[in-house]
């Protein structure tokens, strides 16, 4: 065993050992950016020896993914009447010295996480905040002032406040999110076990996708509207009538399907563009595409953007959000103006008529993943984190 070897086996006994319990919590019931993140988060965390464990609905698809990838899970339904329960749970652990840091992962979770803690008097709280406007930014009225106010109660009340992004970060700056706090950035990581190594191409999309000699775009995203899938059909309406050839392949369902199949039929693109819905698997059709693109005005952050790096692809997507810190425009893709479809249509042009080009975006995108993005640099960002929680630095207890 190498000495770094170890070092890391060390430092794995040592967490273990602290029995330090950490519980990552979100009330969603769908599977998304967010809780993907939490799944990667989970098992990065894991695999450095701490104690996690997911706290979510049972029999969402958060949960069942965590339960699939060996993770432990706590029920914990934080929706309607059912809140008060969850805080109460989390406030007897916090009590009982069972968990020793909430960390919560949307607005909802972390004022009752807040709420728990100020009960317990006890345990750390840690908030990632995953978008640059949230929800309460929209709210309105009575229910938008008492939204404020509730935000500004938790902000004193945080002791470690993350963002996903520098986008993110300068959106709560500017909102004072955090109360003057600092606030930490860890950007997205992903796993890479078990995929192919860069230079290996699967080809595992179903033989009706594939068409012989025509280059494919790949567009993994929920169909809705913020994911920009208009922009995207107008662009690639531009490329047929240049006589551009191409094959778009839209993985993902939603409730802009209806309208995005009327526009397909309207525009006579039912041969150019393939609507598959949600696939388990959306990494197959990254894997047998040339070339990802992302047409959402504004990503947070962007992890599909990840997946496509990962998979040696070159990638297109707007020059807004998080989007800038993934994609280096130049070098391992291509940045459009946000709803520029004739921006986006050059764009994706330049890269379906230039397999050299596409080919060193891919190989570049890989290695900025592998060096930049990876599960192990998500986790060893996270672990500072909660050492610093563990360890008692800048004070170990929520305020009360």
């Amino acid at each position: 065993m190498s000495a770094n070897q170890e070092d890391q086996k060390s430092a794995i006994a040592q967490r273990s050992n602290r029995k330090g319990r950490v519980v990552l919590w979100t009330d969603s019931d769908e599977f998304a950016g967010t809780e993907r993140h939490i799944a990667d988060l989970e098992k990065g965390m894991r695999q450095l020896g701490y104690d996690v464990v997911v706290g979510c609905q049972e029999h969402s698809p958060l949960h069942d993914l965590v339960r699939v990838q060996g993770g432990a899970l706590e029920p914990l339904n934080s929706r309607g009447w059912r809140a008060l329960g969850a805080v109460l749970t989390i406030k007897k652990w916090l009590s009982a010295g069972r968990v020793q840091i909430l960390h919560a992962h949307n607005g909802r979770t972390a004022i009752l996480g807040a709420l728990a803690c100020a009960l317990a008097g006890r345990g750390s709280l840690m908030v990632t905040q995953h978008f640059i406007h949230p929800a309460r930014t929209r709210r309105k009225r009575l229910l938008g002032t008492l939204s404020h106010w509730a935000h500004r109660w938790l902000a004193q009340r945080v002791n470690v406040w993350v963002a996903v992004s520098e986008a993110v970060h300068h959106g709560m700056v500017e909102r004072d999110d955090s109360g003057g706090r600092h606030v930490f950035v860890v950007h997205h990581g992903i796993d890479g076990t078990g995929w192919l190594s860069l230079g290996e191409r699967a080809d595992r999309m179903p033989l009706s996708g594939k068409k012989t000699g025509v280059p494919s775009l790949v567009c993994v995203a929920r169909l809705t509207e913020e994911k920009g899938h208009l922009t995207l059909l107008r662009s690639v309406l531009r490329l047929k009538k240049e006589g551009v050839p191409f094959h778009l392949h839209l993985v993902g369902d939603g409730v802009l399907r209806e309208a995005l199949e009327r526009f397909i039929r309207g525009h006579d693109l039912e041969g150019q563009v393939s609507l598959w819905g949600r696939q388990d698997h959306p990494e197959r059709w990254m894997e047998a595409s040339d070339v990802l693109v992302l047409a959402s005005p504004q990503e947070p952050f962007g992890l599909v953007l990840l997946e496509g790096m990962r998979a040696g692809k070159p990638v297109i997507a707007a020059s807004a959000g998080g989007v800038p810190e993934i994609v280096v425009h130049g070098r391992t893709g291509l940045l459009f103006r946000p709803d520029d479809d004739g921006d986006l249509a050059d764009k994706m042009k330049e890269l379906l008529e230039n397999e050299d080009l596409q080919r060193r975006f891919g190989v570049a995108g890989w290695e900025r993943w592998r060096a930049v993005f990876s599960l192990e640099s998500m986790s060893r960002r996270m672990a500072g984190l909660y050492d610093r929680l563990l360890s008692g630095e800048r004070g170990t207890h929520c305020s009360q």
